[in-house]
């Protein structure tokens, strides 16, 4: 049981100084000799005045967390933004200041300012420097390691942008216009990728048997388009719309597939009911197969259908 206080006046200066230096009132009441949050809210019942100064204490305060000035927390944002680190990227992070306190430092704290200007300064030469390098001469080196990221499959920008030696966009395209060869062979792999793209967007007989087959064994468009090489969802709804055949053997392979998740439901419900489980334990085990066959009832082609310009897949 808290102990009670005599003279209240004293504790009261010292909650309100410590609420005025940015603590909370919980904060403020909390160590030895201080009141307790219940009898702090009571004073203010009780005493118009501390009420008005408390009121105007947690004003002050609640500006002093945002805005007061924090020399440590400063110098650590300075040093990760001097190591390279943008300053959007460490504004908000813990333990950095939000972005209404770096905001209100860099008009108002001229050590920061100043500071920031220099990075600043020093971030346009780099920029500048950068510009200047952008005529550097084609180097056969280079260009090889571009060509063998692009001949694994990686889009050009990828490649540029992942390695910090490579040219930028610019530079590419001057060295691609100076070296004939180089820009060839570029042209020769990028040609063949999408050549490979747009073979998985043509109804191929070997992709309309992985699609069967994928849907056969529980599937549907999203998860067949997941597995790579694989048209998007809306091409594949597109086919089912515009070609019969292919909405058909769609159809007939949904059928299969529910006919498969009820086998397996039933299987699941026999070995539980052997086992001597109860019905609701029944239920829990065959809940993500139902619900996944629920999900599953909404065939493609079946949203055109129920408005008459296609039949149910």
């Amino acid at each position: 049981m808290p102990r009670a206080i005599r003279d209240p006046a004293p504790v009261m200066a010292l909650v309100l100084a410590r609420v005025r230096a940015g603590e909370t009132v919980a904060q403020a009441c909390g160590g030895d000799g201080l009141a307790s949050p219940h009898t702090v809210k009571g004073w203010t019942r009780r005493y118009g005045g501390f009420r008005e100064e408390l009121s105007a204490a947690v004003r002050q305060g609640a500006w002093r967390r945002v805005f007061a000035y924090d020399e440590a927390k400063a110098a650590a944002f300075l040093a990760r933004v001097r190591a390279g680190a943008r300053v959007v990227d460490v504004v908000g992070a813990p333990g950095m200041p939000s972005r209404r306190t770096f905001e209100h430092w860099r008009l108002l704290e001229p050590a920061f300012a100043e500071a920031m200007a220099a990075i600043r300064a020093r971030r346009d030469h780099t920029l500048a420097a950068r510009g200047r390098a952008q005529r550097r001469a084609y180097d056969p080196a280079l260009g090889d390691r571009i060509y063998c990221e692009v001949w694994k499959g990686a889009p050009l920008s990828a490649v540029l942008a992942a390695d910090p030696e490579l040219p930028c966009t610019q530079t590419l395209r001057r060295w691609r216009r100076e070296q004939p060869a180089f820009d060839a062979m570029l042209r020769r792999v990028m040609a063949a990728w999408r050549g490979k793209r747009r073979a998985g967007r043509r109804l191929t007989p070997g992709l309309r048997r992985r699609l069967l087959d994928h849907i056969l064994c529980g599937g549907s468009f999203n998860s067949f388009c997941k597995l790579g090489a694989t048209p998007a969802p809306g091409t594949l709804t597109r086919w089912v719309a515009t070609r019969p055949d292919f909405a058909a053997e769609v159809a007939r392979a949904c059928v299969d597939r529910e006919d498969w998740y009820m086998e397996q439901i039933l299987e699941i419900g026999e070995t539980a009911a052997a086992a001597g489980l109860s019905r609701r334990e029944i239920q829990r085990r065959t809940a993500p197969l139902s619900r996944q066959l629920t999900r599953l009832k909404n065939r493609p082609g079946r949203r055109r259908a129920r408005g008459g310009d296609a039949r149910t897949a």
